[in-house]
């Protein structure tokens, strides 16, 4: 939905919301390098990659998400501290202290609550951040816990911080705090309506989500080309748009499985295990497959 009005409308936007739980991973990064595959693919959390640039961010029912798409020159449409102000700002009015650290980080006594990232499309800029109010910590912690293989790519590494949750600091329910929120919104901006999105622009974002956001082309294929090293199992690929171009087995002994064995699959779990299920038994593959992330 942030792409439809960002690309296919004229007017500026504000708005609030919350995803169920899934791994959204910056444009340029690589996917699999920033997050536990393991624990995702058997906890069914999604990987969806955004538009804009930045680090691996965990969304659950307790991370409020919030959008800005402003129009403007095109040299000043950058700003992170004018679009997480309103954030500050009305924590401020809650008496806590929260400051932008760093290029996109908000902290509060030195632990992040808050990540942001921005797109720009023609003289229309994409801000957006997250808020961990009442996150499940310890399921974010396990989704961005780094794969024990090694990943080698020059993409866009995450920078790894503490965090914490604001409902540690905040009386306040995840519904009021929203409301609140919404409310000092209203204020700080005084020009601001409620708005209905039109059936048009669903049927958009839902056709541009089954085409894009729902694929493995766009999640994982877009990825900067990378290798991946599990020294332990004697595995090394290299991978091209999802897709291993190089493989080498170095470990697997007393196995059929020849250099190349995987040269043109992509790098996910199903379509290696449909190419695997041949060499190992039924008790063996799921955990082999897992050596591969």
């Amino acid at each position: 939905m942030e792409e439809v009005l960002l690309k296919n409308t004229t007017d500026d936007f504000i708005f609030l919301y919350i995803n169920s739980p899934s791994v959204v991973t910056g444009k340029h990064q690589v996917a699999y390098a920033e997050m536990n595959f393991r624990f995702l693919h058997e906890n069914n959390i999604p990987v969806i990659r955004r538009i804009s640039g930045g680090g691996t961010v965990y969304h659950d029912y307790g991370n409020i998400n919030y959008s800005f798409i402003i129009n403007g020159a095109k040299e000043n449409l950058i700003d992170f501290k004018k679009y997480t102000s309103p954030v500050t700002g009305f924590l401020n009015k809650l008496h806590l202290e929260a400051n932008l650290e760093g290029k996109s980080n908000l902290r509060m006594n030195g632990l992040k609550f808050s990540g942001n990232a921005a797109h720009l499309f023609k003289n229309r800029v994409l801000h957006h951040g997250t808020i961990l109010f009442n996150s499940d910590l310890n399921k974010l912690s396990a989704a961005l816990k780094i794969s024990t293989g090694l990943y080698e790519h020059n993409g866009v590494p995450s920078a790894r911080t503490e965090i914490f949750n604001l409902s540690q600091v905040l009386k306040l329910n995840k519904e009021k705090f929203i409301a609140g929120f919404k409310e000092y919104l209203f204020y700080d901006f005084k020009d601001l309506k409620d708005f209905q999105i039109e059936e048009s622009l669903i049927d958009l974002a839902e056709s541009l989500a089954e085409k894009k956001y729902r694929t493995f082309e766009w999640n994982i294929g877009y990825s900067p080309a990378y290798s991946f090293t599990n020294k332990p199992d004697g595995i090394y690929m290299e991978v091209k748009h999802g897709i291993i171009a190089n493989c080498r087995f170095d470990g697997i002994t007393g196995k059929k499985v020849s250099d190349n064995f995987l040269n043109g699959v992509t790098h996910e779990f199903s379509a290696i295990r449909k190419k695997l299920q041949f060499v190992f038994d039924v008790v063996e593959l799921n955990s082999m497959v897992y050596k591969f992330f």
